[in-house]
């Protein structure tokens, strides 16, 4: 964790007397406060929590071209981005803002729906005995509205919100969705596995035409086809039709993931 290796060992199986060099990573302090100057006691630097009175941490760093650059979180709190030099160990202090929050209600069937998940983004609470919510948005984007998701059990329901106003999300059943699969070259692809997994999973073959039609929860999904080996699509639903082709832009993100498959991070942005 604290320790980097100073040169790359080649060794292999059944082979002894191998030395391992290391050298310490440089550590890098700060103080996590709020917008009045208070030390904020919870928080997470770079996706390591950290519980501290005094909001301070440290926190060992491999700088990448004389820079580094920590993302802290805490809750209620809107997300930050910290860059400095390699060479400047004391960030001083990290002032967080706090988060704007979005209320609303979920209901079902005009009623007021109790204890329902809420999310937007990774941002998730559930709603009072009223319906009621109150969510705070740690990465608020200027100038584009909210992707506002609901659940209770078998019921899930989605609604385009902004921080201006409230949002009212009503719970359905699972709604209609219509598939479309175009092979490598562009031509619908027919008898194809269709798999989708998200708030439940769904499995799907396509037609001659190349759709594959069903019922889904609102929700994002991933979206892989043998079709397509190897591609996933992530796709936000309820929505108009859905295209798997072979070029970009045809989902709302599409990866190309190439084996073997070590690891696999996606973030927002």
């Amino acid at each position: 964790y604290g320790h980097l290796p100073h040169q790359r060992a080649n060794a292999r199986a059944g082979e002894a007397g191998l030395r391992v060099v290391v050298r310490d990573r440089l550590v890098f302090r700060g103080r996590v406060v709020g917008p009045g100057g208070a030390p904020v006691p919870s928080f997470s630097v770079d996706g390591r929590s950290f519980q501290a009175d005094d909001g301070r941490f440290a926190l060992p760093l491999e700088p990448r071209e004389g820079q580094i650059e920590i993302r802290v979180e805490a809750p209620g709190m809107q997300t930050r981005s910290v860059q400095s030099g390699s060479t400047v160990s004391e960030l001083g202090d990290v002032v967080l803002q706090a988060a704007p929050e979005l209320r609303g209600r979920v209901t079902l069937g005009g009623q007021p729906v109790a204890d329902a998940a809420v999310s937007a983004g990774a941002d998730t609470v559930r709603t009072d005995g009223a319906g009621a919510f109150v969510l705070s948005i740690r990465e608020p984007q200027a100038g584009t509205s909210l992707r506002v998701l609901a659940s209770k059990g078998d019921l899930a329901g989605s609604a385009d919100a902004t921080l201006a106003g409230p949002v009212e999300i009503a719970l359905v059943g699972e709604q209609g969705v219509r598939i479309r699969v175009l092979g490598p070259s562009g031509a619908p692809a027919a008898g194809r596995a269709v798999q989708l997994a998200g708030a439940r999973s769904y499995a799907w073959a396509t037609g001659a035409d190349g759709t594959a039609s069903g019922n889904a929860l609102a929700g994002d999904y991933r979206i892989s086809t043998d079709a397509q080996p190897g591609r996933m699509w992530f796709v936000r639903l309820p929505g108009r039709e859905v295209v798997l082709g072979p070029t970009t832009g045809s989902a709302s993100l599409e990866i190309d993931v190439s084996s073997p498959l070590e690891a696999l991070w996606i973030e927002r942005g």
